[in-house]
């Protein structure tokens, strides 16, 4: 699928949904596939996801996110979604069915319990491993980042 059809296909789901000033956008995450977001009326659709996905299962995501904005902010994935989702016909399950090999790109150890911790953005501030210092920042257990993994 490319980005006009997808924009052709949110068009189309908001008009026989009578779903009004909703626009759609790309975000960077990688962690989120998609999210409605209410207050600016925008739905965000992962790129990473759009790029490495099957036509089923983003026009699936696409029909997920309407049934979000037609059950309403405070219904997450509770049985008014699920209703929705019958309507507009997608699968009423909170999270995709396909898993996405998402890369990390920063790795960082903790240098008393080893713990390997992964993330796709680098960590700016200093930062302790949670596991081993249980309050605020320890230099004692400051996360040592590590090159190659």
């Amino acid at each position: 699928m490319d980005e006009k059809t997808l924009h052709d296909l949110f068009k189309q789901l908001c008009e026989k949904h009578k779903v009004v000033g909703w626009k759609l956008a790309f975000y960077n995450k990688k962690r989120a596939i998609a999210q409605a977001w209410f207050g600016p009326k925008i739905v965000y659709i992962s790129k990473y996801f759009f790029e490495h996905n099957t036509d089923e299962e983003i026009d699936d995501t696409i029909k997920h996110e309407i049934a979000h904005i037609l059950a309403g902010a405070k219904n997450r994935h509770n049985s008014r979604w699920q209703q929705w989702c019958e309507i507009v016909g997608c699968r009423p399950k909170a999270f995709q069915s396909t898993p996405i090999d998402m890369p990390y790109k920063y790795f960082y150890q903790c240098p008393n319990c080893k713990k390997m911790f992964k993330t796709f953005r680098p960590i700016t501030s200093k930062s302790s491993c949670g596991v081993c210092c249980k309050s605020s920042f320890n230099k004692e257990y400051e996360l040592q980042k590590v090159e190659g993994k």
